[in-house]
């Protein structure tokens, strides 16, 4: 419990470490000539574990509720570094940041009520998931750009998984449910035109949100990554269907009131001997994509 394995890419096991005492909620890497291993769990704590070939290092930062999930900026931008974003059992989301002469910790979103479903971070972007919406803000000037609304027939009760990931430094890929959206981020360019005297950063300007791409698939969307320049890699699960004689039995269980509900329920757990769910598929395919 707590520990985290870290394997080369041919598999094998090189280093294990123990940050936590209870189960890891969330991990977030980081290579900038040392690996960096942002951890999180429901004991409050966020870990950074600085790995090398000669020594391990922690730093150990503790906040007052359960951190469900936990990122470092994508991109490796140098005033970013051993900085990271934490969201909590309620939504809150958290910015831990050096400053000059001491670390700062802010609150970029109180949430809602609703755990924190995933972090994304890109350069002045970040993306995550609470609630009924996935949220896009600067972080860079603490303004909230856009908000997208979870896919219609879903609630937040569901806790679905919304894996979020960023297919380019202005496209957010936003797996949900059974849909797959892609969101297009587009910054207005300063005043002064091109050239020298142009705007020359890609962070700089308002931003413009729109959905580019949508569309259902006949599964439930668990993540979602770019294949090559036309493709998504989707890794989707299939709910398990009903054992046989089920339908039959919760359509007598609606007329016969409460009892026979109850009888349907006690035949389903029966087929399954514990109540678990044997059918289940997890299935990875390739999208093709055109935005």
């Amino acid at each position: 419990m707590g520990e985290i394995h870290l394997l080369t890419f041919a598999g094998q096991k090189c280093q294990v470490i123990r940050p936590h005492e209870a189960p890891v909620n969330s991990l977030s890497l980081c290579y900038d000539g040392q690996l960096t291993v942002a951890s999180c769990s429901d004991n409050g704590d966020v870990v950074m574990t600085f790995v090398s070939s000669e020594e391990i290092k922690e730093t150990n930062y503790q906040f007052d509720l359960p951190i469900r999930v936990v990122c470092m900026e994508e991109s490796n931008l140098a005033k970013h570094k051993q900085c990271f974003i934490a969201g909590t059992s309620n939504g809150a989301l958290i910015y831990r940041r050096h400053g000059w002469l001491k670390k700062k910790t802010v609150i970029l979103s109180p949430g809602s009520g609703f755990p924190v479903l995933d972090i994304k971070w890109r350069g002045s972007y970040v993306a995550w998931a609470e609630g009924g919406y996935v949220k896009v803000m600067d972080i860079d000037t603490k303004t909230a750009i856009c908000r997208v609304n979870m896919p219609s027939g879903l609630v937040p009760e569901d806790l679905l998984p919304c894996k979020l990931f960023f297919q380019s430094d202005h496209e957010i890929i936003i797996p949900w449910g059974s849909c797959l959206r892609i969101l297009r981020l587009e910054r207005d360019s300063l005043a002064g035109g091109g050239g020298a005297s142009g705007n020359s950063n890609p962070y700089e300007g308002n931003v413009r949100a729109s959905i580019a791409t949508e569309w259902y698939v006949d599964s439930i969307l668990c993540a979602a990554y770019p294949f090559d320049q036309d493709h998504l890699l989707t890794v989707t699960y299939l709910p398990p269907s009903p054992p046989k004689g089920v339908l039959q039995e919760e359509e007598e269980g609606s007329v016969d009131g409460d009892n026979g509900g109850l009888e349907a329920k006690e035949q389903r757990e029966s087929d399954n001997g514990d109540g678990t769910d044997d059918g289940a598929e997890v299935e990875v395919s390739l999208t093709h994509t055109q935005t």
